[in-house]
């Protein structure tokens, strides 16, 4: 049975209407948070432990990050049939099925992660003998993070699915942003001793795990621990079949390119395209704020309601991510300058600037995936990645080699529009007819051509990047009637919450 047969449910309390600008703003609000905690811990990390085992950290995030495979698309799935179900029932079955069988594929995965991890850091990576052990000996503590982070999934899955928005966002703030400071103060307390930081990472990631069950037992009436429905199990595994395929290969696609790096010039090399990639990246946050806010509507919507939606959503997405695009891509050379160094933000400043055209083009495509995903075929989407495993191996391959770090950087581009072209074109999203895309892409050419061309640290630049900022700021206001629209209400509020302060410091004087 595929889970798109499945009709919601008549039976039980209607799901709680929620406001969509509001998940939305929520979404974002806890993504910036979250980076504003890494903007600050990065620095001190780099100055504390140093940039080699900086980048063996890096690596080894996104191993684990790499093995969250292991949670079968279930997570993507539970939340998938959480928003379409309204019968309670059947609510606690997804539930139940869904945690149970993560928490053994998870078991699984760190099984795996023990033996693979250990051989691909003694044979693969650049690093001292002395980093290696260290590496290798805290395995059993890597494998055990496998298995929470499935479990972790599912909790979030029903917490998204059910609209909770707001409390699954504060949450991860606060998660992520232990799991930035306890590593960091234990390299200040104790050095900078990789087994040291790794543990204190993966104990941390455990403790905030236990707020993420209070939330799904207060917000989901899931009743008595019951073992997985062989009917749920079909309708979940069906779905997160395809979703697995993708996260196998999604990972794979994001990091790529700096084990590519780490083996080809070592992993200092990893630093310096890793860091400005990583800054450049937090631009996502827009987009995927949009998409986790539309996931559920799109679910529970019907067919051409979902597509108006998600055109809607696609204009205004544009109008803003346009103009953030072109900050990151005008700021990243003097933010690097002001946050590390001089050369630092010599060696890799280009890599940020071509990585931010790139996570553009990616984050338009973040509404036809998740169309595709809450209409039931997340086998398209699948297969797009298939297809585009091979020129993405070769092109990057070839990059390196020929470009150095800047090529890598390139290649992302290009894959980045080939896997866009493929979403939009089966989502029958026609971003091509859409006069604000042509646009968008042409001040981000412009954008690009700037920081490029231009000293980054000369008087004229700043006034050529604050012309630039204002006109497209200016272009997206007018390009969506939704965007200026929330603006003009920000502004009232703002107004609103200004005069009222201002007439209580009147009463109290």
């Amino acid at each position: 049975m595929k889970s798109q047969d499945l009709a919601p449910s008549a039976t039980g309390p209607p799901m709680p209407k929620t406001n969509f600008k509001h998940n939305t703003l929520y979404n974002l609000g806890g993504s910036i948070l979250s980076m504003a905690v890494a903007l600050v811990t990065v620095p001190l990390f780099l100055h504390k432990i140093g940039t080699e085992r900086y980048g063996v950290l890096a690596i080894i995030w996104l191993f684990i990050g790499y093995f969250g495979i292991f949670d079968l698309g279930l997570s993507r799935a539970t939340a998938n049939q959480i928003a379409k179900l309204r019968d309670q029932q059947e609510r606690a079955d997804v539930f139940w099925t869904a945690i149970l069988l993560n928490a053994g594929v998870g078991i699984l995965g760190g099984v795996v992660l023990y033996f693979a991890g250990g051989l691909i850091f003694q044979d693969v990576f650049k690093m001292p003998a002395s980093m290696r052990a260290s590496v290798v000996t805290m395995m059993p503590w890597l494998a055990a993070s496998v298995p929470i982070a499935t479990i972790t999934g599912v909790l979030t899955g029903v917490l998204e699915g059910c609209e909770r928005f707001l409390l699954v966002n504060s949450l991860q703030v606060f998660g992520s942003a232990l799991l930035q400071i306890v590593p960091l103060t234990v390299a200040f307390l104790h050095g900078p001793e990789l087994g040291w930081l790794i543990a204190a990472a993966i104990l941390t990631r455990t403790v905030t795990t236990l707020p993420l069950v209070t939330a799904v037992l207060k917000t989901l009436p899931i009743g008595r621990p019951r073992l997985p429905s062989k009917r749920w199990t079909q309708v979940l595994f069906g779905y997160g079949a395809w979703i697995t395929l993708s996260n196998l290969i999604v990972p794979f696609f994001g990091s790529l390119d700096k084990f590519m790096i780490g083996g080809i010039s070592g992993l200092s090399s990893v630093t310096y395209y890793a860091v400005p990639e990583q800054l450049a990246r937090r631009v996502s946050v827009f987009p995927g704020a949009l998409a986790r806010t539309l996931f559920p509507r799109l679910s529970a919507g019907h067919e051409l309601g979902a597509k108006a939606t998600a055109t809607r959503s696609l204009t205004a997405l544009i109008a803003i991510l346009t103009p953030i695009t072109v900050l990151m891509i005008l700021a990243m050379r003097p933010f690097l300058s002001l946050w590390i160094g001089l050369h630092f933000a010599a060696l890799a400043g280009p890599v940020g600037l071509v990585v931010s055209a790139s996570v553009w083009i990616n984050g338009l495509a973040f509404v036809p995936y998740a169309l595709l995903e809450a209409r039931g075929r997340p086998d398209l989407t699948a297969k797009f990645h298939i297809i585009e495993i091979f020129p993405h191996i070769a092109l990057l391959w070839f990059c390196l080699h020929q470009f150095g770090l800047i090529g890598g950087a390139w290649a992302l581009v290009f894959v980045s529009s080939l896997d866009a072209a493929l979403l939009f074109w089966k989502s029958d999203l026609r971003i091509h007819a859409l006069r604000s895309f042509w646009q968008g892409l042409g001040w981000v050419v412009l954008a690009l051509a700037l920081g490029f061309v231009c000293p980054a640290l000369h008087t004229w630049f700043y006034v050529l990047a604050i012309a630039a900022l204002i006109g497209t700021t200016i272009w997206g206001l007018r390009t969506s009637d939704d965007v200026a629209a929330l603006l003009r209400a920000a502004l009232r509020r703002l107004h609103g919450w200004t005069a009222a302060v201002i007439m209580k410091v009147q009463r109290s004087a």
